[in-house]
């Protein structure tokens, strides 16, 4: 029992039904860089990291934090966007920045900063739809074997338009937070503009999109935690 509880707790648990493609996505996406058909050859994240400085050569010297050129970055973009009544701090909260929703205002930050933002999440009104979604497509089997319930399918129009047309909603994010996700995001486009690329900074930053993807708390993750 314990030889088992052992192994569980080495290994990221990835079902490899897709989660495993998604983060290699994203790492890939982060990094700037494309893996061939050497991932099939990995067990562990120790390897995944020795791929990564093989391929981005990275730094011997320190560079400069990824997130707060990300937070000046942030800052003077919203400054122009938002025009916020205050100055923006890594405290201050998106939620009412902008007079923009929040998935207009991050499709702003990306064409003005040049990286991959995260998306908002989805408003009181997109959760909504969402479960109108839902609900329309579990009728669909129900609708087939009962003809009068065809009229419930039209849950189905209705809440794909409630989530496509949804705002957007920040949360309790600010642009601190929002600071660190981008820095993670796009390792490879700060690392350009000087920021610390040295394999501790390549594995800290593996380590952390691989809690973003998975939930694994990023200081529980060593060399020779596996991904199944």
């Amino acid at each position: 029992m314990a030889a088992t509880s052992r192994r569980s707790a080495d290994a990221l648990g990835l079902a490899g039904d897709g989660d495993d493609l998604d983060l290699i996505t994203t790492i890939e996406d982060s990094f700037g860089l494309r893996f061939g058909d050497e991932t099939a050859q990995w067990t562990t994240v120790g390897e995944l990291h020795e791929a990564l400085v093989g391929q981005i050569a990275p730094t011997a010297a320190a560079g400069r934090c990824a997130t707060s050129m990300a937070f000046y970055r942030l800052r003077a973009a919203l400054t122009r966007l938002a025009t916020p009544a205050s100055p923006i701090t890594p405290r201050t909260r998106l939620e009412g920045l902008a007079r923009i929703t929040p998935n207009r205002l991050l499709a702003a930050l990306r064409r003005e900063l040049g990286v991959d933002m995260p998306s908002a999440s989805l408003s009181a009104r997109g959760e909504v739809g969402l479960l109108l979604l839902l609900a329309g497509l579990a009728a669909v089997p129900l609708a087939i074997a009962v003809h009068p319930l065809w009229p419930s399918l039209a849950l189905l129009p209705v809440g794909w338009v409630m989530v496509r047309h949804d705002p957007g909603w920040f949360g309790e994010m600010s642009v601190g937070d929002l600071a660190r996700v981008v820095a993670l995001r796009n390792f490879n486009h700060f690392a350009a503009l000087g920021a610390d690329s040295r394999p501790d900074a390549v594995w800290r930053t593996l380590c952390a999109l691989i809690e973003e993807e998975t939930g694994r708390a990023a200081k529980s993750i060593r060399p020779d935690t596996r991904f199944y």
